[in-house]
């Protein structure tokens, strides 16, 4: 069988994972990370990708989350766990970057849950200074 007409299952985890440009990381059902990609550990800072840490300690401690916005964060993707959603979204800043966390269920080989994080920093700074031009006074703009 030739590479092109290869089948998807032969794509190894870990190459899809590395393809993505956004950091991502595979946890397991007590929340642990089990994997990650690149973006991620570059992201993070750390070539591990936190393997074997609890995600919301590694979060917690490097978004700089205040105590709701964290308690959402692990609400929502315990639900996602558990089966009760099959998507969750949430919104968070890291020193001067914005994302966006989307929560997914993973169901082989282990129950848990894909989490990428998008960048959304363009489009919230566009936003704001789209925010700043409709407040403006009308003689400002002419």
């Amino acid at each position: 069988m030739s590479e092109r007409s290869a089948p998807v299952q032969e794509v190894s985890a870990r190459s899809l994972l590395d393809a993505s440009p956004q950091p991502t990381v595979v946890i397991d059902g007590a929340a642990t990370i089990r994997s990650s990609n690149r973006a991620w550990k570059i992201v993070c800072q750390d070539p591990s990708g936190f393997h074997g840490k609890n995600y919301f300690i590694v979060c917690g401690v490097s978004q700089e989350q205040n105590e709701n916005g964290l308690h959402t964060c692990q609400q929502g993707v315990a639900d996602v766990l558990a089966g009760r959603r099959s998507l969750f979204q949430f919104d968070y800043s890291l020193k001067d970057r914005h994302y966006t966390m989307t929560a997914t269920p993973v169901t082989e080989p282990f129950r848990g849950a894909m989490l990428v994080h998008t960048d959304n920093t363009d489009m919230v700074q566009a936003n704001a200074q789209l925010t700043m031009l409709l407040e403006a006074p009308l003689e400002a703009l002419m």
